[in-house]
This record gives structure tokens, sequence and C-alpha cells, in this order.
């Protein structure tokens, strides 16, 4: 699936026929490179990463909101307790084994983003701000050696 989404975002983002382009076309505006930029590029990829990651989360902690009892809610009006009362002593500690599912699922995701920017980006990840560990990945021989000339010219 992220291979698909990844090449819907990577037509959504071309340079001269993609949607968002031509829709700053249209209002009269000038196209960007959005992946070819070393400035833009990290920043179109993650926002491709919250999209892909966001619906997914808001269903599983819906779930596990929706799992909440209303009589908490009840007893807790009843003894005086309000909203923000309700949210935090309620809703946060009877969610804690939900968020707690989302975050390590979510860590498991970042780790899983190699396949999204080698298809968005593919040949030009050596010019664009991509960190220089996803070069380990390429499958191109002199990948090694391009990352030991990166990293002997690179000011950081």
């Amino acid at each position: 699936m992220a291979a698909a989404v990844a090449m819907v975002w990577k037509w959504i983002y071309n340079e001269q026929m993609g949607i968002l382009n031509s829709g700053i076309r249209a209002v009269g505006g000038e196209g960007h490179g959005w992946l070819t930029d070393p400035h833009t590029a990290l920043f179109c990829i993650m926002l491709v990463g919250l999209w892909m990651k966001v619906g997914y989360d808001m269903i599983i902690l819906l779930a596990g909101m929706q799992g909440i009892s209303n009589t908490y809610y009840e007893a807790a009006a009843l003894d005086g307790a309000g909203p923000i009362q309700q949210f935090f002593k309620i809703t946060i500690p009877m969610l804690t084994p939900t968020i707690f599912f989302v975050m390590i699922t979510g860590i498991i995701s970042g780790f899983q983003v190699f396949d999204v920017i080698f298809m968005m980006i593919g040949k030009q990840i050596l010019r664009t701000r991509v960190p220089k560990r996803l070069l380990c990945y390429s499958t191109e021989p002199h990948s090694i050696m391009v990352i030991r000339d990166m990293q002997r010219q690179s000011p950081f």
C-alpha cells in the first residue's frame, strides 16, 4: 500500500502536470519542483507520512473512546466534575492502553519509511535533504563510496 500512496503523491507533486502545481498555476502562481528542491523535499515526504498515519490512528483512538462506558462520566458529573476534569481523570486514563498501542505502531511505521522515500524521489535522493543513512539502501554498488564522500564534504 505504501508504494501506491507514494506514487499518487508523486503525481500530485509532479513539476509539470501535478495537481498541486496545476492549482497554483490556475490562480496565477508559478509551479515548483516540490520533490527536486532540497528545501521542500523533506517536508513533502513528511506530509505524506502524516497523511498515511493520522487516519489509522484516529480510528483506533475513536474505537478506544467508544469503549469507555458512559456510567463513568455520569458518576463524575454527579460528583461535580467538569468536562476538563472528566477528560483528564476518566478519558485519558481509560485510553492509556490504546494510546500506548498507537505510539508503538507509530514508532514501528517510522522505521518503515524507506519505500515511500525511494518511490517518491528515486535516483534524485542524492540531491535532496533526505538523511544520508537512507543511501545505504540504494541498489547501486557505489552507494557506500557516495556516503563516505558526502560525509567528508558535509559541514555537519
